[in-house]
């Protein structure tokens, strides 16, 4: 949509009086920077041939120096591990620098600044290095060249040790044990040859430590060990000569005698000339090549290349004169343009000022005043086209407002996710119908909510979820007649305002509404199933204002869902529990924070030694003024609004704590404490880390720790109910399924799952004696656990009949006030203690059992 109106063309434009202006500073300014261009021009064209032989000369000697260093990093390589193929590669990188070496010869720069006596030395220098460089790598590949006492410890002293071992056996075999001085001779051939071992040993070790460049202090202590093996040496063939001597000995045993004492003798003499060797400055050749040559020669090489670049340096500085002037003569003409520029400024400004910003300023106050509801003010009468312009625009502007105002209004009073009206809009309208109703007037408030909702955004994700409430909303829309409202009222709730409509015409509606929500819904390849709890309220039968028939079918909601009834009519009678409810859902969570919650704890009996093995845990709440609070209330309100995590931090706190305070100064052990959990406690992705916490904050043993599941929590299609079952037995703690029989559930799916207790209802325990068909389902119960390696716990035993009875249907433990009631932790603690002190011990008796 165009909103300008044409302006006349006689009217004057600011913007043609600024593109003169800005022609006429162009002008100048590029009058300015063609005289600069001339004048870098011309000092650049004198200094660029400078410029490019200094750059030539610099990357030769660059080239130069990384040649050289390769080839010195190839050296070094060589020397740790000595390959041919390292010498090809070095001689690559020296004719690499020898090559770049007579490239800085032929440049134009070398030439014209005499550098040829520095690179004379250069290349005289570069000579010796390759020389000695290739005699050390061709000395590194010969081992004997590189260490010489290797060399002579291989060529001489070996064939000596091969002499001497040689004569040894000699002397050994020829000698016979027939008389006491040949067995004496024998013994000390036999030491000899093992000194003589022990003194080769010691000098491998000796070279090999030298090889490997051990500290000089070592060497040193390996060498008087040699000359003290030695010296025994010598101790022990003196004493065989001195028996040679006497001729008692056969002719071969002399010779082979004489050979020991020659050859140890001479191994001994060439051992110190090794000793000399490896103690001087030539016990490794490549060494003294690679420091008295090499390194020297890089030295002198680094010094004349840094020669030549000092001479390019000095050379640089008439470019960098020259190149000075001319920064000075721009820095010139800088400061001119600076001045002429603010000049410039100055007076653009007090054009613009009387031209532009004053016709701006009466524009604003004029929108201010229409944004102040003021639209009697006339807008100024302006002189240029451009301040026209935005005085057309205010026009259009203004009437763009009043359409996104009514949008607004739209999305303030819809839901976003399904377009339907929202809780504001209903309320309206709701309160609007009651005040303008005459006596005659009816009307009905439906608050709908729906069935597994949760389940669903938890499992599939909230995209399926959000299709899930567009459908119901829409559904529930084509039921209405256009005269009623239906609005999304939070979460999974809806509301429903039907005009003219007394409780009959509700109910039948209701029914319908359930009937169409309760049809599969097909969203994303996934069919899913929900119904709908629906509480309907009648003005002016159950309310007379907005507030309270809200509250009127919020109620009948309620009590819908919690007696899974599709729909359910508000009556009076409702009021009074309510509101009883309403104080005890308020005064829940504080209970909770504030510790007035109890604990108490129920033992745990195993049938056949009637011993006590474990604890359950019942949470109890005395309020102030609606008495004794039963947990099954206590926990259906949690779940029903948000508290079910709080509870469960509660319940494990006093727990664990209570029975780390009971074991402690327990004559006896309990293996296990019993903790009811919900399933919407399972839901949660923070549940194993809840655990994990409390176990650690107590140092609590998770094998002791059993968490009675409700049966519900098996059929859950949920993965995240799951996988929080499976987290939990690989943490060590233990599973039970509680209250079972009064679910759905099978004892097929439970073997699937990292269960280990079933705790058989008290609705079937207890009324065995006079129900045949509860003692047969406890009995095939029992059977059924037993064949998948399942304990049983029977609750609600309270007499002695019904234990003999759960005793021969064979169950493993029993629960009930026969053993004990519920009783606070310190109450369980006396008690227990004074049925470990006493002798008389009454029918149940205690002693650990550890499959619990």
């Amino acid at each position: 949509m165009v909103f300008q109106n044409k302006i006349k063309s006689t009217t004057p434009s600011v913007r043609r009086r600024y593109l003169l202006a800005a022609v006429l500073i162009a002008s100048l300014l590029l009058l300015c920077a063609i005289s600069a261009q001339i004048y870098v021009d011309k000092v650049s064209n004198e200094s660029s041939l400078n410029i490019d032989a200094h750059k030539k000369v610099l990357k030769q000697v660059y080239h130069i120096q990384s040649a050289l260093a390769r080839s010195d990093n190839i050296i070094s390589d060589h020397l740790l591990s000595a390959k041919l193929s390292s010498v090809n590669k070095w001689k690559i990188e020296f004719s690499v620098a020898l090559n770049y070496l007579n490239q800085l010869e032929a440049t134009w720069w070398s030439r014209t600044f005499d550098i040829q006596p520095e690179l004379d030395k250069l290349r005289h220098e570069m000579s010796k290095l390759r020389y000695n460089s290739k005699s050390l790598l061709y000395t590194r590949l010969n081992i004997d060249k590189q260490f010489p006492a290797l060399y002579y410890a291989r060529s001489t002293m070996l064939p000596l040790h091969r002499t001497y071992m040689s004569a040894a056996r000699n002397a050994l075999e020829e000698l016979s044990t027939s008389t006491n001085e040949q067995k004496t001779v024998r013994m000390k051939i036999l030491q000899a040859r093992w000194i003589w071992l022990r003194i080769v040993t010691n000098f491998r070790m000796y070279l090999i430590n030298r090889l490997t460049s051990i500290a000089e202090e070592s060497l040193v202590t390996q060498a008087k060990d040699i000359e003290t093996f030695y010296a025994e040496l010598v101790r022990l063939l003196t004493d065989l000569k001195s028996i040679n001597d006497k001729k008692e000995l056969d002719i071969e045993t002399s010779i082979a005698i004489n050979k020991m004492i020659n050859t140890s003798t001479a191994w001994h003499r060439d051992f110190q000339l090794v000793k000399i060797i490896n103690a001087s400055a030539n016990w490794r050749t490549d060494r003294i090549i690679r420091i008295g040559k090499i390194q020297p020669g890089y030295i002198n090489i680094s010094k004349y290349l840094q020669a030549i670049i000092e001479k390019i340096d000095s050379s640089s500085s008439y470019d960098l004169s020259t190149l000075s002037k001319t920064a000075n003569g721009i820095i010139v003409a800088l400061w001119t343009l600076t001045f002429f520029g603010l000049l410039i400024i100055l007076l653009a400004y007090k054009y613009f000022d009387s031209a532009i910003l004053k016709p701006i300023q009466l524009v604003t106050e004029a929108l201010h005043a229409e944004a102040s509801g003021d639209h009697s003010y006339e807008m100024p009468s302006v002189e240029f086209r451009e301040t026209q312009n935005m005085v057309t625009a205010f026009s259009f502007m203004r009437n763009q407002i009043q359409v996104r105002q009514s949008l607004l209004e739209h999305q303030a009073l819809h839901d976003r996710l399904t377009s339907l009206p929202n809780r504001y809009l209903l309320e309206s309208k709701l309160d609007e119908c009651i005040s303008q109703g005459h006596e005659n007037a009816q009307l009905g408030l439906m608050i709908l909510d729906l069935n597994r909702f949760k389940d669903i955004n938890d499992s599939l994700g909230h995209h399926i979820g959000d299709h899930v409430l567009d459908q119901a909303g829409n559904r529930v829309k084509e039921i209405l007649r256009e005269t009623d409202t239906i609005a999304r009222w939070g979460g999974d709730e809806f509301a429903i305002l039907l005009i003219d409509s007394d409780q009959e015409h509700s109910v039948i509606v209701a029914e319908k509404i359930t009937e169409a929500i309760s049809k599969v819904m097909n969203v994303d390849q996934n069919s899913l199933y929900i119904g709908a709890s629906i509480g309907i309220a009648n003005y002016p039968q159950h309310a007379l204002d907005a507030e309270s028939l809200l509250k009127c079918a919020d109620m009948a909601m309620y009590i819908a869902k919690r007696n899974n009834n599709s729909y359910f009519v508000y009556n009076s009678s409702l009021h009074e529990k309510s509101d009883s409810h309403i104080r005890i859902i308020d005064g829940l969570s504080e209970a909770i924070n504030s510790d007035q919650l109890e604990l108490a704890l129920q033992p745990i009996s195993n049938i056949k030694t009637k011993k006590i093995v474990g604890v359950d845990t019942l949470i109890r709440w005395q309020h102030d003024t609606h008495g004794l609070v039963s947990a099954y209330d206590i926990i259906t309100i949690a779940e029903h609004h948000g508290l079910v995590q709080l509870l469960m931090q509660w319940v494990l706190d006093k727990a664990l704590a209570a029975y780390l305070e009971i074991t402690l100064s327990a004559e006896q052990s309990i293996n296990t404490i019993s903790v009811n959990i919900s399933i919407h406690n399972l839901k949660d992705s923070r549940f194993i880390e809840i655990l994990q916490l409390t176990l650690e904050k107590y140092n609590f043993d998770p094998t002791k720790l059993m968490l009675d599941i409700p049966e519900e929590a098996i059929m859950s299609d949920s993965r995240l109910v799951l996988d929080n079952l499976f987290a939990a037995s690989s943490l060590g703690i233990k599973l039970a399924i509680d209250h079972y029989g009064t679910g759905n559930s099978s004892l097929s799916i439970i073997k699937r799952l990292p269960i280990s207790t079933i705790k058989i209802d008290k609705s079937f325990v207890s009324t065995m004696m006079t129900d045949d068909n509860n003692a047969i389902i406890v009995r095939s119960t029992i059977n059924l656990a037993h064949n998948l390696g399942l304990n049983v716990v029977s609750v609600g035993i309270e007499t002695h009949d019904l234990w003999d009875l759960v005793e021969i249907l064979g169950s493993d433990y029993a629960q009930g006030f026969i053993i004990s009631d519920p009783m606070p932790p310190i109450n369980f603690k006396n008690w227990l203690s004074n049925q470990s002190s006493t002798k008389t011990t009454p029918e149940i008796l205690y002693e650990p059992l550890p499959t619990i």
